[in-house]
């Protein structure tokens, strides 16, 4: 890299004034703190990342029925794999927009945004499930993250604290806002298929 100053610049610079300097910091591309550099407070990981979502969008659209899936990279398992990997930079530009957006807000509309658009791509995935008469899928999926932001994510919490802390300290208004989930969980886990059970005959007469 060289650089050569301009000569009608530095004329029409005022005397006095201290010489231009140009600083340059370079990184290296590749290595193992890769994953911790960021351009604009973007992680640079994820931004690499969306070439996956385009990849699979012109895989799915343009290659795979051109190549009738008879190869490798059209194949509907390959799809598959880069439509999960693709879910992952999507869900993470979705949760810095939802972090920006309640960071400029009330408290009570940043937490409504946060509990839609943190599960906007789950009820994506829901709709297309219950499109193609897949309820049995969308069920269980919705009981299991239920349960599972309940009871195994503050349980797993728990158990990886106390692997490097001796001493946890017990929160009541965490555990109050716990329970609290917990009783609505299942409150909205079992009240469809008790009222289906007590008026299902009815509905299907």
């Amino acid at each position: 890299m060289t650089f050569h100053s301009d000569l009608r610049t530095a004329a029409s610079r005022r005397s006095g004034t201290p010489p231009a300097q140009v600083l340059v910091c370079t990184y290296r591309a590749l290595g193992w703190e890769y994953y911790k550099y960021t351009i604009d407070g973007t992680n640079i990981f994820f931004v690499n990342l969306n070439f996956v979502v385009l990849l699979t969008i012109a895989d799915q659209y343009l290659l795979a029925p051109f190549f009738h899936h008879q190869y490798w990279f059209v194949h509907p398992a390959f799809i598959f794999s880069l439509a999960l990997a693709s879910i992952i930079p999507l869900s993470y530009f979705i949760g810095m927009a939802v972090a920006s957006i309640s960071a400029q807000s009330s408290m009570g509309t940043g937490a409504a945004i946060n509990a839609f658009f943190g599960s906007v791509i789950e009820m994506y995935l829901y709709s297309v499930a219950l499109t193609q008469g897949k309820s049995r899928l969308v069920e269980g999926s919705i009981v299991g993250n239920i349960f599972a932001g309940t009871l195994l994510m503050p349980g797993t919490s728990m158990l990886f604290g106390a692997l490097r802390h001796k001493t946890q300290h017990f929160n009541a208004k965490s555990a109050g806002v716990t329970s609290t989930m917990l009783l609505f969980s299942v409150i909205g886990a079992f009240a469809p298929t008790i009222l289906y059970q007590i008026y299902g005959n009815v509905c299907d007469t």
